[in-house]
């Protein structure tokens, strides 16, 4: 029901062009073969044969490009669902494929993003943030996702920039968000401490106490980082004395 399904839009979109090749006598395309090529892949991905179903996903674009988007939602559901087993490292593959089908699909730039990440590869993962947020630049997520690839790229400056953007934008709708986008509030202050900037260190703390009031963790954070700031102010005054 799901091919058929796509199929359907995609007349509808196209303004139903196997009724206009029946007008002018001509034969309507056979979307056997690709119907068979998709379902033996849903079949695979059901059964936990990834490899099996990225081979038949790639199959389907191959004899039909109006499958690209449809198989594309499908590699990135299989590179979401590698990234939550035991060898997240092996969602990479599954992600770039989904980009390659559907460039502007914010969904699969967020899952190669984060495979590239579990891969080590942080320039890649950073490359495809950056496209997430140009796409959809309202998700505190994508802008999150983007300030932790920025800084694991040795690139601290960006990532002040991407994570003060989210920070103008959180909190996030749900509470499984709000709790990521805390957590990732602490790592970024953590970060930020022991890259000496105290400063942007307290912004990102302040922030994880407004999402968290009640949170030890972020409030001695909060408040330790309050003591730095005192004490580097005072010496500096006193060094300007």
């Amino acid at each position: 029901h799901r091919v058929v399904a796509e199929e359907l839009f995609r007349y509808f979109e196209n303004k139903l062009p196997c009724v206009e090749m029946a007008r002018q006598g001509q034969v309507a395309p056979d979307f056997g073969p690709v119907r068979k090529a998709f379902l033996t892949g849903l079949n695979a991905q059901d059964r936990g044969d990834f490899e099996e179903a990225a081979q038949r996903y790639r199959e389907c674009v191959s004899l039909n490009a109006g499958y690209a988007r449809l198989a594309a939602k499908q590699l990135t559901l299989m590179a979401r669902g590698t990234l939550e087993g035991p060898t997240p490292e092996k969602a990479y593959p599954y992600a770039r494929d989904a980009v390659t089908l559907a460039p502007d699909d914010t969904l699969a730039l967020q899952a190669l993003g984060l495979a590239a990440q579990a891969h080590g590869l942080y320039a890649d993962a950073v490359e495809a943030f950056e496209k997430g947020v140009q796409l959809l630049p309202g998700s505190a997520l994508l802008w999150r996702e983007l300030a932790l690839a920025r800084a694991q790229n040795g690139d601290p400056a960006g990532a002040d920039t991407a994570f003060a953007t989210m920070i103008g934008m959180m909190p996030d709708n749900t509470p499984e968000q709000r709790h990521l986008t805390f957590l990732a509030l602490l790592a970024f202050g953590d970060r930020s401490l022991n890259s000496k900037q105290p400063g942007m260190a307290l912004k990102a703390y302040d922030a994880a106490v407004t999402l968290a009031p009640d949170n030890p963790a972020a409030l001695e954070s909060q408040q330790n980082t309050r003591i730095t700031i005192a004490i580097q102010e005072r010496e500096a005054a006193i060094h300007e004395w």
